[in-house]
Parts: structure tokens; C-alpha cells; sequence
């Protein structure tokens, strides 16, 4: 083989390699089928061990963003309840829903993770019950027993968008080891 082909293939037929070829080749034809049989048996097994690895590979990813996404719902719902606006809460809410079940699937039970999501679900539940009688009742209510119930929603979701923030960080630290880019292998 005169010249230089470059790349792989180039080194390849320019190496000793070439010559084993030949010199199987000089002895029995047959025995170079044998050879390139087992050659593109190896570039098989290559291309296999490749597609193994990108697909490992593709389902970190995949669990991140589905576990990012759960993240990106807490604090979407978290800004809808600071806004106050009813529509905005249901919808964030809905969406945080899906995402708090979703977790049950996505993290070990013993990282915390669910518990904090559970309370935070408990805080929108209370401030969109209080968002709905404040629309359908108005803020005090009709008669002593109204305004008793509306003084305790008021309450209970005043004190819920207080604890919200310190939910979120407790939640972002069990996060941490399952969202860390840096620590994915």
C-alpha cells in the first residue's frame, strides 16, 4: 500500500496489522474471512457498548429534568401565591399537583423530599380556600360564624406564605445531591 490514507482506516492498512492480513491472505483466502469476521464482530461489540453508554447517559438527563421540573413548579407556585391572584394560584397549583404526586416516583422517601412537598401543598391548599371566600364571600362574611371561618383562613394562609420561603430552602438542601450538575457521572 503506497501512501498515506490518514485517519483510522489509514493507520489501520498502514500498520503491521495490513501485512497479518496479507500474510493469512498468502495462506488460505478462506482464513481472511475468519479475520474480518471477527474485526466487524469487535466493531460490534463497539458500537453496542456505545449505544449502552449514550443511553445511560440520556436517562440522567432525562431523571434531571424531571426532577428540575419539580423544582420549577414549587416556585412558580410559590410567586402565584405572593401575587395573589386566584386564577394564577389554581393554575401554578395544578401544576405543582402533578409535579408533588410525581416526586413520589423520583426520590427516596427517607431524603425528605414528598414531607416538604406535602406541606407545601398544605400551604396552597389553605391560601386558595382563603382566595375563594374572600371572591365568593368577600372579606368578613355575613354573620359571626363567616367571619370566624374567614379570620381562620386568613390566618392559616397569612402564616402559610410566611413558612413558604423556609419550605423552599429545606427543599432546595434535599435537592441539592439530586440536582448538583456537577456531581452527575
Amino acid at each position: 500500500m503506497e501512501g498515506h490514507t490518514g485517519g483510522f482506516l489509514g493507520s489501520l492498512l498502514n500498520s503491521h496489522l495490513a501485512d497479518a492480513f496479507a500474510n493469512v491472505a498468502e495462506s488460505d483466502p478462506r482464513n481472511l474471512v475468519g479475520v474480518f469476521g471477527a474485526v466487524i464482530g469487535f466493531f460490534g461489540i463497539l458500537i453496542a457498548y456505545r449505544q449502552s453508554t449514550t443511553a445511560r447517559a440520556r436517562l440522567k438527563l432525562d431523571l434531571y429534568d424531571k426532577r428540575f421540573n419539580i423544582y420549577i413548579a414549587v416556585l412558580d407556585l410559590h410567586q402565584a401565591i405572593m401575587r395573589k391572584e386566584l386564577r394564577d394560584i389554581e393554575e401554578a397549583g395544578f401544576i405543582f399537583l402533578r409535579a408533588f404526586r410525581e416526586s413520589l416516583f423520583l426520590f427516596k422517601i427517607r431524603d425528605g423530599i414528598y414531607t416538604t412537598l406535602s406541606s407545601i401543598n398544605d400551604i396552597a391548599v389553605d391560601v386558595i380556600a382563603h382566595e375563594k371566600h374572600i371572591r365568593d364571600v368577600g372579606v368578613n362574611g355575613e354573620d359571626e360564624r363567616e367571619r370566624e371561618y374567614s379570620n381562620r383562613l386568613c390566618k392559616r394562609a397569612s402564616e402559610g406564605r410566611n413558612e413558604l420561603e423556609s419550605f423552599i430552602r429545606r427543599l432546595e438542601a434535599q435537592l441539592r445531591k439530586y440536582l448538583d450538575f456537577r456531581k452527575l457521572k
